[in-house]
């Protein structure tokens, strides 16, 4: 959620938007980014952008992710992982370490710092 930091992850939004690939952002990763100033809402209002609701039918989901977890890891952290289960796509992350304390093994891309 670093796009306005970060020229790998506006790379990566132009390129899956030129070849018509979705790019799915959890609706909890969002609201966190915001709230933390890492992007303004109009960043992530291009068409290309789908963000996925927490749902009450895929709450219980999200919730046994974090709580099978081997530490404590934060609800976007979870959210993500679900949505990465549930449709095979990558998770582009500042901070990879979180996923591998989860129950669930997705792809995870490690942006650059």
């Amino acid at each position: 959620m670093t796009a306005r930091s970060s020229t790998y992850l506006r790379t990566i939004i132009r390129v899956y938007a030129r070849e018509d690939r979705p790019i799915v952002v959890p609706a909890t990763a969002l609201v966190i980014a915001a709230a933390t100033g890492q992007i303004e809402a109009a960043e992530l209002d291009p068409p290309e952008i789908t963000v996925t609701a927490l749902t009450q039918a895929i709450a219980p989901a999200v919730a046994l992710l974090m709580a099978s977890a081997t530490r404590p890891v934060p609800i976007e952290v979870a959210h993500a992982a679900y949505e990465a289960s549930a449709t095979g796509y990558p998770v582009v992350m500042t901070d990879a370490a979180w996923y591998s304390d989860l129950a669930v093994r997705v792809d995870v891309e490690q942006l650059p710092t």
